[in-house]
């Protein structure tokens, strides 16, 4: 079916001077781009609803092709994909709605996360543009631990959680996604309780003859080999 309403478009190879150029599809799904400046290109297609994409040309082989002075680039098709959807409600320990936590999706073979923003008063979130494939889904709040914890003397917060309710990424239900589907994941977030840790940096030597500046100290999880890994759940 041809799509209208699709933004189109040209990114110069290289970069340089030259462009972007850009349109948007007819109701038949055309477009057309006047006075390009001779050079080498690739498309990129956005809509909502479908998988932005930077691809070839159907018609095409090569994923850029090549614009010469006078000439007309002519019957290049494209076809987009339908995006797939993952929403649901995130829920704290006795099942009430949390706003203003973010949902997260990632690969379930990669790190390259896609945000679906923060939920709503209803505790309810909306990940969209997903090409198919499998997918793990987090909740993270950006609340203080002041503001959720029910006793002061035991403070706690609530841990980056992975559906359907672990902290754990190995154990998280990985979440199958089809072009068009729109699949349901509602969990409740963990808490855990916070800890401090103090201490003091000494023997900072200065390089070059220059005083030492700040020390930064930061947190990290040991991995079983000894060695510190990313801060971040993913």
């Amino acid at each position: 079916m041809p799509l209208k309403k699709v933004a189109v478009s040209l990114i110069p190879s290289g970069g340089g001077e030259r462009g972007p150029y850009a349109t948007v599809s007819d109701a038949e799904g055309h477009f057309q781009i006047d006075h390009v400046q001779p050079g080498d290109y690739f498309v990129a297609l956005e809509r909502n609803g479908f998988v932005s994409t930077r691809r070839r040309s159907r018609t095409y082989s090569a994923a850029s092709f090549s614009v010469a002075a006078g000439q007309d680039v002519t019957g290049l098709l494209f076809r987009m994909l339908p995006a797939g959807v993952i929403q649901g409600k995130v829920l704290d320990e006795d099942g009430d709605a949390l706003p203003g936590v973010e949902g997260v999706a990632a690969a379930a073979t990669g790190q390259n996360a896609v945000s679906g923003g923060q939920t709503n008063d209803l505790g309810e979130y909306r990940i969209s543009g997903l090409p198919g494939g499998e997918y793990v889904v987090m909740a993270q709040s950006g609340q203080p631990p002041a503001l959720i914890n029910l006793k002061p003397e035991e403070p706690r917060v609530y841990a980056p959680t992975f559906y359907p309710g672990t902290t754990d990424r190995r154990q998280a239900t990985r979440i199958q996604v089809h072009p068009g589907d729109e699949v349901g994941a509602n969990f409740s977030l963990v808490s855990t309780p916070t800890f401090s840790v103090r201490g003091s940096v000494s023997g900072l030597k200065p390089q070059n003859g220059s005083q030492p500046g700040p020390a930064t100290v930061a947190r990290s999880t040991p991995t079983s080999a000894g060695r510190a890994r990313r801060r971040d759940p993913w």
